[in-house]
């Protein structure tokens, strides 16, 4: 239970993988942990909202609420993981947006998350690790020393 939220909050983008292998990939994380926790696990925090205490929302508009969290945790949680190289700058503006008060840019689900990477041109900083990477030398595996 615990190593399938820990698998989900911790997933990364590998060097060379696609946005849309990151997002199938990704994809297979969150039904894992809802087959073990249940997708209900942020309910405490919809109920939290200032319309849920009042009781100014309706059952239907309840329901949009919580789903609305789910769906947006997720974008969260799969722009967090995806290669910061890449997306780096994304991710920073997309901070600097929320901390003045403005997060009407940050994905509200996972469609949206993965138009805004696959539209994303990529940072420059993704380049030059990637020709960093080439010149690495390569050591046979019998080479590496071993602790002690």
């Amino acid at each position: 239970m615990t190593e399938s939220l820990i698998r989900l909050v911790n997933i990364k983008m590998c060097d060379q993988e696609s946005p849309l292998e990151y997002v199938k990939r990704f994809k297979e994380y969150p039904d894992v942990m809802v087959s073990h926790l249940g997708k209900d696990l942020l309910d405490y925090n919809t109920t939290q909202t200032q319309a849920h205490k009042d009781g100014t929302i309706n059952t239907a508009a309840k329901k949009k609420l919580k789903e609305g969290a789910w769906d947006q945790w997720m974008a969260y949680l799969m722009m967090k993981g995806s290669d910061y190289p890449r997306y780096g700058s994304l991710l920073r503006g997309f901070g600097a947006q929320f901390s003045l008060g403005n997060d009407q840019f940050y994905p509200k689900d996972q469609i949206t998350a993965t138009d805004i990477m696959s539209n994303h041109k990529l940072d420059p900083k993704y380049f030059e690790h990637r020709e960093a990477r080439k010149c690495w030398p390569i050591r046979p595996l019998h080479s590496v020393p071993v602790p002690h």
